[in-house]
């Protein structure tokens, strides 16, 4: 593995724990309830799919599917395991 696809493995993981650390609501804007907050997160998530991946150097081919990951990612780190 090149030192670039590792550093884009480490950007990628770094956007997870960003995204995981907003649903936990860690995020400083965190104030918003309901609709509002939905819509603040999902403009979060549209920024790092159209916009911080592009800029990490990541050609995102299947949108869906990386918000599918995104999603699954942060359920995964927001649950407490038994």
């Amino acid at each position: 593995m090149s030192r670039s696809d590792t550093q884009r493995i480490a950007d990628m993981l770094e956007a997870a724990a960003e995204l995981a650390q907003i649903v936990r609501r860690g995020h400083e804007e965190s104030s918003l309830v309901g609709r509002d907050e939905r819509a603040q997160l999902r403009g979060y998530v549209d920024r790092v799919v159209d916009r911080d991946m592009v800029e990490a150097g990541l050609r995102v081919r299947k949108e869906a599917a990386l918000r599918g990951w995104m999603a699954a990612c942060a359920a995964a780190t927001s649950s407490v395991a038994s």
